[in-house]
């Protein structure tokens, strides 16, 4: 769900620019103190530092929406609006007038190409660490520029890291949305949707498979969270085309750190079509009853053949469940797709995947080859 954010963020608001003079003559003030609290605004600020953006900004895409976010909140450098990523500094997201970064407002998008693109091209959060004041933030391409400008309406954004938003304590606020994020470690601690003047987050149409980040935010979370239509790709593997079967442990992860039961995915009547391209090709059961673990058989029978002419296909599951268990309207569903290419000249090898913490990450991988020679 894209949440459209309130209009007062649109705002053009006017700046008023305070000189204050101070002279100390002799014989004259006497009696007349000046505070040093009396600064210029906070919102007129001064290019004085001469490190480059992007030593610590990396992401061009980003430097662009928070330009812009900087103009809506009429920033100025030496009098003028702001108008050069070049002229961004760290002390104008440290600013106490930096507390959004709404970039998924649907008519800005609609009208600028260069803007919806850089939605669909950020990587990387890295360099908001520093805005310290920041509590809402959203960057979700919006489905209705992607069809004006020609693109796939369910094209999904390269955004993938968002460890930048770890330590910013203010931030109740999240809409991430249509974008390439997996790994949501960065909001554990975190108390989202604590603060109802706030649009409501969320992170639906993702690569998310693990929401037990979110369990600090748990008793705060609203009833409308989106975190569905998760799609996560697994790197290719290579089989032997004799192989008799393959395994694959679920590691889906619900608020609570507990393991999802999955069922595989054949694009049949009763399951979503949102995989249908990564329908599975390997047998793997029944998709009536949800599991721990699928084991895959008849890997080469239903395989098709590449425009490189390999054997190969998919092993796809899914799962469906209410984000809070127990109870909720809203689910949280996904699907994982492992893309098989059939070798003859390939070994055995037994595989166990982990993480960086070193727990497993795709379960126990039996029967995993790797190319001989």
């Amino acid at each position: 769900m894209l949440s459209v954010h309130k209009s007062n963020y649109f705002k053009k608001q006017s700046i008023f620019l305070i000189l204050v003079f101070v002279v100390f003559l002799l014989g004259i003030g006497a009696g007349i103190g000046f505070s040093q609290d009396v600064f210029l605004p906070n919102k007129v600020m001064a290019a004085t530092n001469a490190e480059s953006i992007d030593d610590w900004m990396p992401d061009k895409s980003l430097q662009q929406l928070v330009l812009w976010q900087l103009q809506q909140n009429n920033v100025t450098v030496n009098g003028s609006l702001i108008s050069s990523a070049d002229q961004i500094t760290k002390e104008m997201l440290e600013s106490d007038q930096f507390t959004v970064l709404y970039s998924g407002d649907p008519n800005v998008q609609l009208n600028n190409k260069a803007f919806f693109e850089d939605m669909l091209n950020i990587q990387s959060l890295n360099g908001l660490q520093y805005a310290k004041n920041l509590k809402e933030i959203n960057i979700s391409p919006y489905m209705g520029a992607a069809i004006q400008w020609g693109f796939n309406p369910f094209q999904k954004g390269k955004l993938n890291d968002i460890s930048a938003l770890k330590n910013l304590d203010s931030l109740v606020s999240i809409s991430i949305d249509m974008e390439s994020v997996h790994d949501i470690s960065a909001l554990a601690g975190k108390k989202l949707d604590s603060d109802p003047t706030r649009a409501v987050s969320s992170f639906a149409y993702n690569n998310i498979t693990d929401i037990s980040p979110l369990k600090s935010s748990k008793d705060t979370l609203q009833d409308s969270l989106e975190v569905n239509h998760q799609a996560y790709v697994l790197p290719t593997i290579i089989l032997n085309s004799n192989l008799k079967s393959y395994q694959m442990a679920s590691f889906v992860t619900n608020i609570d750190g507990q393991n999802i039961p999955v069922t595989p995915y054949y694009a049949s009547s009763s399951q979503t079509q949102y995989y249908r391209s990564y329908k599975s090709t390997a047998n793997g059961g029944t998709a009536t009853t949800a599991v721990p673990s699928i084991t895959w058989t008849d890997l080469a029978s239903g395989a098709g053949t590449t425009s490189t002419g390999q054997k190969g296909g998919f092993m796809t599951f899914i799962w469906d469940q209410p984000i809070f268990p127990g109870g909720g309207d809203f689910a949280y569903d996904g699907g994982v797709i492992q893309p098989y290419l059939l070798d003859d000249s390939v070994g055995d090898v037994n595989a166990q995947f982990v993480d960086a913490k070193n727990q497993p990450a795709i379960g126990t991988a039996t029967n995993h080859f790797r190319q001989v020679g």
